[in-house]
């Protein structure tokens, strides 16, 4: 049987107990703030960060892992006895870790290494590199785990609500939601994934609407009878996450909902307060 392991990088969140059991690899993205560069998770928790990042008048900066990070990954898997590695990452459009990755695969001999671009991040990348761990424990072949990945990519839903867009502007991740700064005031925009950027779908004046409209997303998305994998996200907001899980719930009694707790590198981004909700059918082979 082929030796196949799985690879993510940390904007997937995975915990620690879940990467463990699921045998899955997690090469972390970097933060530099006041003055030093650490490995994501590695010197704050994320509690600690966001409130120092409150007293700060500083915005970090973030970036993608060292193509020598991911080399020592590989390297170290091959050593194991890996002859296949997939490498479930976050989007290109946003965050070059998919080309330091791809840098890397290039000077590794003796184990086939298959990048596959999420374009997603967070806990649709998660739910990727989750399932592509547990098909492969399975037996499965890496031809039918990448198929059942790009299945999954093309059919999931990412929707998120931020209270501010200024840390997508300061970082430049904003994609066409630019044409908003200056403009909102009161307004809560809904951004998504398309194309794997960071864009705007909608316009909403309170983010009580703006949940109302996800859940009414979701509710289209399931009226076509297949069984759905849900998860929300949130950036230091536990309990407005667990009042929407619960709203949820209620409409769909036993629907397992997944949270997932943004971390550093993202919250940079998208800021404290941040909630969204990724939805997708469950892939057949799963």
């Amino acid at each position: 049987m082929t030796k196949l392991k799985i690879v993510t990088d940390s904007t997937a969140y995975l915990s620690e107990a879940t990467a463990r059991a699921l045998d899955i690899t997690v090469v972390p993205l970097s933060i530099t703030f006041d003055g030093e560069s650490y490995p994501e998770g590695s010197r704050y928790t994320n509690a600690e960060f966001f409130a120092a990042i409150a007293k700060s008048p500083l915005l970090p900066t973030t970036s993608q892992p060292s193509v020598g990070l991911f080399l020592a990954a590989f390297e170290q898997l091959s050593a194991m006895g890996a002859e296949d590695i997939i490498c479930v990452l976050i989007s290109p459009g946003i965050s070059g870790t998919l080309y330091a990755a791809q840098a890397a695969a290039q000077l590794i001999t003796g184990t086939r290494i298959h990048l596959f671009d999420s374009g997603h991040t967070v806990n649709v990348q998660s739910y990727m590199a989750t399932l592509a761990a547990r098909l492969a424990n399975c037996g499965q072949s890496v031809a039918a785990i990448l198929r059942a990945l790009a299945q999954v990519r093309a059919s999931s839903s990412l929707y998120f609500i931020v209270d501010t867009l200024e840390y997508l502007r300061k970082g430049g991740r904003i994609g066409g939601a630019a044409s908003l700064i200056g403009t909102l005031l009161q307004v809560k925009p809904i951004l998504y994934l398309q194309d794997g950027k960071i864009e705007l779908f909608e316009k909403v004046r309170t983010k009580a609407k703006a949940i109302a409209r996800v859940n009414a997303l979701l509710a289209e998305a399931m009226g076509d009878g297949r069984p759905y994998y849900i998860s929300l996200m949130h950036v230091a907001a536990p309990q407005e996450v667990q009042r929407w899980a619960e709203q949820i719930q209620a409409v769909y009694p036993g629907q397992v909902i997944d949270i997932t707790e943004a971390g550093q590198v993202v919250g940079t981004h998208v800021g404290v307060g941040t909630i969204g909700m990724c939805f997708s059918p469950v892939v057949d082979s799963a």
